[in-house]
């Protein structure tokens, strides 16, 4: 039913400190209790944090781990199987913060994500980065990017007071599409003055995977990756970039 094409690609500003990538993301189609599911999630970890690029993928894991294990079982789909899948993954980053001896703050990660089903999605995000959502030929943003009171300030699921921050968003009919991106691609992906989409920026990746069958996709990340990775992008943003685009779009 659904197509995908995403990609995580590092930044010129992480190139030039030679550090590594500290954005992840999951996104795969699930057949679980008679259901179709796609569940995507995009994580940032914080170029301030000793270990960022951990907690964003330490994040990815847990969250999607821990979902698919609950939507075998139940398909309710509520803020409360979000907030145990964070506590999830908090716990599961904090092991890992004790045994390096370090804090949950060194592993700081903003996430953003969806679980669509025939009939439902479910959305949650903390923190910067967006969510796309598109019915019917109509797209729109889920959350506006949460950057805190001042420049290059956000919040993170490693912070104390997350549940503060945390924004879910049950949708009680199908959706055609979904995107997600990290803050990289903010200023590309996003009209600033009307808060919407930028739908030039995504519409023309958005025909090539309509029009893709399942074996291309596989092509299609590659070049996404490219894309992510040139020139005319990084003319926009130095920091790392993440893109996920899904369509069940015949």
């Amino acid at each position: 039913m659904w197509r995908f094409m995403n990609a995580s690609v590092i930044g010129t500003s992480h190139q030039d400190n030679q550090t590594e990538c500290q954005d992840n993301h999951y996104v795969e189609q699930l057949y679980l209790n008679k259901q179709c599911y796609l569940v995507a999630i995009v994580a940032d970890g914080a170029g301030s944090a000793l270990k960022g690029g951990q907690g964003s993928a330490l994040a990815c894991h847990a969250i999607s781990t821990y979902l698919k294990k609950q939507l075998a079982v139940n398909n309710r789909f509520n803020k409360a199987l979000i907030e145990q899948a964070l506590v999830y993954a908090r716990d599961l980053i904090q092991q890992q913060a004790k045994a390096n001896d370090l804090s949950l703050r060194d592993y700081a990660t903003t996430l953003s994500g969806v679980v669509v089903s025939k009939q439902q999605a479910l959305c949650f995000q903390i923190g910067d980065g967006a969510i796309v959502a598109s019915l019917q030929g109509y797209q729109g943003l889920v959350f506006w990017p949460d950057n805190g009171l001042y420049a290059n300030m956000t919040y993170f699921l490693t912070d104390d007071d997350y549940v503060q921050y945390l924004n879910v968003e049950v949708i009680e009919t199908a959706l055609d599409e979904v995107i997600l991106f990290s803050d990289g691609l903010q200023r590309l992906a996003l009209s600033l003055e009307a808060k919407m989409p930028f739908s030039p920026f995504f519409e023309p990746m958005l025909k090539a995977l309509r029009q893709a069958k399942p074996q291309d996709c596989q092509t299609l990340n590659q070049h996404l990756a490219q894309f992510l990775a040139s020139d005319s992008v990084n003319k926009r943003t130095d920091d790392d970039k993440t893109l996920v685009l899904a369509t069940r779009k015949p």
